[in-house]
């Protein structure tokens, strides 16, 4: 297969990306509303109706999310961004990244930030590690400001992305000299360098994700999950999927593919998609190619995917105990999944990670592509909405949490329960599901009214 030519392809909306990255930014939300009620995490306030150990009942859920979401995110963003640098020069580029990136960056960290941890300290429900090892009080705030030393708060994902950018805006300078170059030679040379893109795509289609698991493993014996490395304030034991996605996304419009493909998939008889649709009101535009390629690949059901996923997460559990019976060698009790080290349990895990990934993310782009490729109708969930609500659902959230909380939570509340099933099964999942559906909801209202009535939002959100 010779890789399309970039400037040669129509650009139309993607539809299916628009709304993909708002599903995505919903599940975000979701899954840090599950660190207030009983899961794994760490986040400003936690309720006062449920324990501060780990919901059984939340964790599947956090831990299919956590190996698929932002890999998906950054995908995406890969895609994006090589469609930008196809027409546009790269400082240009670069230019754009820093104000739709670098300021919302530096305003959350320096403003927003300390602003969502000085709500839950004035609910009495701050997490101290995170704010100071002193009494949970104002002046920790102000320390906060001398003592910081990088990005804090879900911003990492910008300021990460920002870097990938601006490498690839230097990898594209120097892509299109060569491929100047390649221009002068004759037709054997070009269509030389044009298989050697493909073998080196393909490979990484279907093998990569084995070597990111591999390097993920040996990162954690140094940067275990859960260790965040400054100034990035990025955990480094899931940065290899993230570069490796994002590179994915970067190289597949050159490959002439339109989603993240893995795998597991199928190959059917090649049908040409010969449908055009353009409108000018979204954010989001990438480019969707005709392929050339002699296959088409269908991913997994979304259910069967789903269905893999979570049943192949107990064998983090099963497997480190197997191994410990039939070599002799117990199992450290302190030892869990997460941890780093050279251990079976960091091995399984950091393979499951990884093979979720490769397994469900490329059947809900799938889903998506063939269910969501239309533009979005509702009033409150547009895609244009999605980077705002990003960016203001830990404060919209904490202070939903902390309004929740004192409504129903209080000494004689409504869900103060003694009672197991509820504060460790039932308790946990109905709030995630009712205050995460809230937190979304407020965090999509808010970006909307600043995204529509304030001036210069427009162009950074």
């Amino acid at each position: 297969m010779e890789p399309l030519p970039i400037t040669s392809a129509k650009f139309i909306r993607r539809h299916d990306l628009d709304n993909l990255r708002s599903f995505l930014i919903f599940s975000v939300i979701i899954h840090h509303t599950t660190i207030a009620y009983g899961g794994h995490g760490l986040w400003p306030f936690h309720s006062s109706c449920f324990p501060a150990t780990a919901s059984p009942v939340l964790l599947p859920f956090e831990a299919v999310a956590q190996s698929c979401g932002m890999g998906l995110f950054f995908w995406i963003s890969g895609r994006m961004s090589a469609h930008s640098l196809s027409r546009s020069p790269p400082l240009q580029f670069v230019r754009r990244k820093v104000v739709r990136l670098g300021i919302p960056t530096v305003l959350y960290t320096a403003l927003l930030n300390p602003l969502v941890w000085g709500l839950a300290i004035i609910a009495g429900k701050s997490d101290e590690n995170e704010v100071g090892e002193a009494e949970a009080n104002w002046k920790q705030l102000v320390g906060y400001w001398r003592g910081l030393r990088g990005v804090k708060g879900v911003v990492w994902y910008c300021a990460v992305l920002l870097i990938f950018d601006c490498v690839s805006a230097f990898s594209f300078s120097i892509f299109r000299s060569r491929k100047a170059r390649i221009e002068l030679k004759d037709h054997e040379e070009r269509e030389k360098s044009s298989s050697w893109e493909e073998v080196i795509y393909r490979f990484f289609r279907a093998w990569g994700w084995l070597l990111v698991a591999a390097i993920s493993f040996f990162v954690r014996i140094w940067y275990p999950v859960g260790i965040a490395l400054d100034p990035l304030n990025i955990q480094v034991a899931y940065l290899p999927q993230y570069v490796f996605a994002y590179t994915m996304g970067v190289l597949s419009l050159r490959q002439g593919e339109e989603r993240f493909t893995g795998s597991f998939e199928r190959l059917l008889p090649l049908t040409l998609d010969i449908t055009s649709t353009s409108a000018l009101e979204t954010e989001v535009i990438t480019q969707r190619i005709q392929p050339k390629a002699k296959e088409n690949r269908t991913a997994l059901p979304l259910r069967r995917a789903l269905a893999i996923s979570f049943l192949t997460l107990p064998l983090c559990g099963i497997i480190p105990k197997l191994w410990a019976r039939c070599s002799g060698h117990p199992l450290d009790p302190s030892s869990n999944p997460t941890a780093g080290g050279l251990s079976p349990s960091a091995l399984t895990y950091a393979f499951w990670n990884e093979f979720s990934f490769i397994v469900l993310g490329p059947s809900v782009m799938f889903y998506f592509q063939n269910h969501y490729d239309r533009p979005a109708k509702s009033w409150l969930w547009q895609p244009r909405f999605s980077y705002g609500s990003y960016l203001l659902h830990p404060l919209v959230s904490v202070g939903v949490e902390v309004g929740v909380d004192g409504l129903l939570c209080w000494e004689n509340g409504w869900c103060r329960s003694d009672a197991m099933w509820w504060r460790v099964f039932v308790g946990p999942l109905v709030f995630t599901a009712v205050v995460g559906c809230m937190n979304a909801s407020v965090a999509f209202v808010v970006a909307r009214g600043l995204v529509g009535h304030l001036p210069g939002m427009k162009k950074i959100l």
